[in-house]
C-alpha cells in the first residue's frame, strides 16, 4: 500500500472591473505556498491609474495562515502608501477568525460581499484634462497667424 500526501488546493486569482472598481477574487487557500500567487495576482491593481479603488474578495478562500495574513497586511500597507482605496469582502470562517484573533478585523475595511464593497468604494478622482494644440510656436516666438 502506498500513501501520498493530498495535493494542496492552491490559490487562483481573477480580476475584473465593476463600476470603475477593480475586484480581485481569490479562490482556494492563502498560505505560505500561495502567498506569491496573491502578490502577483495584484499586479493589475498596482498597474492601474492612481486612485482607482480595489476590492479583494475572499469569499472563496477556505484557509489563511500567518504568511497569508502577512500578505494581506502587506497589501494594505502598499495600498495605503499609494493612496489607493482598498477593502476586503467575503471574509468568513477561518479567515475571519484569524483577523479577529489578531485584532486586525478592525484594521481592514471589510464588507459582506464584493458588490457591497464596490457600492461603498470612493469614486476615482477624475483624470486631468489634457488639451492638445495643433499650433506650432517657434521657441520664443508668437503663434503663427492663420
Amino acid at each position: 500500500m502506498q500513501f501520498e500526501a493530498d495535493p494542496r488546493p492552491g490559490l487562483t486569482i481573477s480580476c475584473d472591473t465593476q463600476d470603475g472598481v477593480l475586484v480581485v477574487r481569490a479562490h482556494g487557500e492563502l498560505d505560505y505556498t500561495t502567498a506569491p500567487v496573491l502578490r502577483s495576482g495584484l499586479d493589475p491593481v498596482w498597474a492601474s491609474p492612481p486612485g482607482v479603488a480595489f476590492v479583494l474578495d475572499l469569499d472563496e478562500v477556505s484557509f489563511c495562515d500567518s504568511v497569508g495574513l502577512s500578505e494581506l497586511i502587506a497589501t494594505l500597507r502598499t495600498a495605503q502608501s499609494a493612496g489607493r482605496p482598498f477593502s476586503l469582502s467575503g471574509v468568513h470562517g477561518g479567515v475571519l477568525r484569524v483577523l479577529t484573533i489578531t485584532g486586525l478585523r478592525n484594521v481592514f475595511d471589510i464588507h459582506p460581499t464584493a458588490e457591497d464593497a464596490v457600492r461603498d468604494a470612493p469614486a476615482a478622482p477624475p483624470l486631468p484634462e489634457i488639451v492638445l494644440s495643433s499650433e506650432i510656436v517657434p521657441p520664443g516666438g508668437e503663434p503663427a497667424a492663420t
